[in-house]
């Protein structure tokens, strides 16, 4: 993942995600370039060097990828399992699948006190 047109093709989608999950949409890049760095067990493992790149992708500082980064996890699209290490939520999972031009979609289901989204 790692052009403007791929990140086109899912902006719309990963905005919808983090409005959803009460983050600012202008996330959406940063977390487009996070999904890069999921390995094989669909962690993200994070450290000072990975932190400068997406700094210099996304074009903002390492400071605020700190601060995104506690948004996403306490918003619940990212899973902290150590320090530095993540899981993305299973709606993230699916950003490949739309760069290769399928159609992705995710369910919202709202019940009291509570909303829960998830991939169909």
């Amino acid at each position: 993942m790692k052009n403007s047109t791929e990140f086109e093709q899912s902006k719309d989608y990963l905005e919808d995600l983090l409005l959803l999950h009460g983050v600012p949409k202008n996330l959406a890049l940063l977390l487009f370039e996070l999904l890069s760095y999921v390995n094989k067990d669909n962690q993200i493992v994070i450290n000072a060097f990975i932190k400068k790149e997406l700094a210099e992708k996304a074009k903002i500082s390492k400071g605020t990828i700190d601060n995104a980064l506690t948004k996403l996890k306490d918003s619940g699209l990212l899973e902290r399992l150590d320090r530095g290490v993540y899981i993305p939520h299973s709606t993230l999972l699916k950003v490949p699948k739309l760069i290769k031009g399928n159609a992705v979609s995710f369910k919202v289901t709202y019940s009291k006190n509570k909303k829960e989204i998830e991939p169909i």
